[in-house]
């Protein structure tokens, strides 16, 4: 490993960079393992080989963005990024539309948001998708149910301030 660029082991993304060569490797929630020592950002923390899955991807990442700005107060991570992943699996073995991982970092936190293409068919499933693992990250790091009373408050709120009204 070069002096700049060290081991990052992500959970689903499974982003794996040393001495600068990202390798995608499949991991399961149930390893709950996240060693980071450095954010290589330069990093694709997803091979997307669909022009229409990139597309979507930018997409979210835009959707992303806008969200953040009219329901959130432009309060989460900018640098968030949005990812395809395909199987993702839960703690039960369950397939997941979406999840999301938060590392904490110089200027706060970084997160990552990765919605399963497959479990998300089409583009309103993913932005419904995408809204529900927002309020996970405004939420990271809260003690409790990570569907508890608070995350219900969040969606609630999303649902008062019309963020659902094109997509629901």
């Amino acid at each position: 490993m070069t002096k700049d660029r060290t081991l990052i082991l992500i959970l689903f993304g499974a982003l794996v960079t040393v001495g600068g060569v990202c390798v995608h490797q499949d991991t399961t929630i149930t390893k709950q393992r996240v060693l980071i020592k450095k954010m290589y950002q330069d990093c694709p923390a997803s091979p997307v080989e669909k022009s229409a899955d990139k597309k979507l991807e930018e997409d979210l990442n835009r959707e992303y963005a806008q969200n953040n700005k009219n329901f959130f107060d432009d309060r989460l991570p900018k640098d968030t990024l949005v990812v395809l992943k395909k199987n993702l699996i839960g703690k039960n073995g369950d397939k997941l539309l979406g999840s999301t991982l938060c590392i904490p970092n110089q200027t706060g936190m970084h997160c990552t948001i990765w919605l399963d293409p497959d479990m998300n068919p089409a583009e309103v499933t993913a932005s419904l998708s995408l809204l529900h693992e927002q309020c996970h990250v405004r939420l990271w790091g809260n003690p409790g149910d990570p569907h508890g009373a608070s995350f219900q408050a969040c969606m609630l709120s999303l649902a008062l301030h019309d963020a659902f009204r094109d997509i629901w």
